[in-house]
This record gives structure tokens, sequence and C-alpha cells, in this order.
């Protein structure tokens, strides 16, 4: 039984922030055999989520970012035991994600040694300029920059 919506490109949802607020991102979910991995941009955030039905107690959940595909490095950990309900959907937020293009997926393994990798998911981050305003913008010329603290 399908938990989520398979997609291999963008889509937009209104999402619950914890103010209770909806929140309009663009979201991007694939399947990958019954685990179903999902990655949204949330201002200057990252959000992964999941469902594996094949999760249980005792299951290990690496989120790995990658710049290049290639080398992917463990940015959170969460295991079964730790969840309320293995079925449930789960959820890890980068809070410091790369800018420009990374490269997300989800390692789950087991305590029979077993693992498996979600979908590779890309999300592009614009490089964030707290306490730095310029205009205009476009410009052909000059352009105005105020710091503050």
């Amino acid at each position: 039984m399908s938990h989520a919506r398979s997609t291999t490109g963008p889509m937009t949802a209104l999402l619950p922030t914890l103010a209770g607020i909806l929140l309009c991102t663009t979201l991007i979910a694939k399947e990958n055999g019954p685990l179903t991995f999902r990655l949204e941009k949330e201002a200057q955030t990252a959000r992964t989520s999941w469902i594996d039905p094949e999760g249980g107690a005792g299951t290990r959940y690496e989120i790995q970012r990658s710049t290049d595909k290639a080398v992917f490095v463990t940015i959170g950990v969460l295991t079964c035991t730790e969840m309320q309900d293995p079925l449930a959907e789960q959820s890890f937020v980068d809070r410091a994600p790369l800018p420009g293009v990374s490269y997300y997926r989800l390692r789950a393994s087991g305590t029979d040694g077993s693992e498996r990798f979600s979908a590779t998911l890309p999300m592009t981050m614009e490089a964030a300029l707290n306490g730095m305003v310029a205009w205009p913008n476009p410009t052909q010329d000059l352009v105005n920059v105020v710091f503050s603290e």
C-alpha cells in the first residue's frame, strides 16, 4: 500500500507550520520500492521526510547529503527506538544546507546488517545574505550595499 504520491518532478504543496499557518513550498518525492523519501525546501532549510513500511524496531536511518552524488556525508541519524510509530512518516530538517545544488538520500540499516537506500533527490539553495541588503536588482553599473548587525 502506497502512503505517498510518487513523482519525479517538483509539485506544490500546502504544509502546516509550527504556528498552524499554511506555507506554500516545493516538494519532491520519489518512491524506491516501499521506501518513500521526500525533500522540501522551506525558507533556508531542507526538510527530509520518509515512510518505510519495511522499517521496524532497531532500524537505523541516516540522512545523507552530497554535492557531487558520489561522496555522501551523514548529517542526521534516527533509530526506530526513538520513534513513536515506526510506520508513520518520519522527518529530519537540515538547518544548515549548503549553497548551490546538494543531493539528499536516506540510508536504512537493519539489525541484521542489511541496508537500503532511497532515491537521491536534488535541492538548490541560494546563499543566505543575513544582515545585508543590496539594491537595485537587477543593476547595470552601480549597486548599493548596506550591512547591519
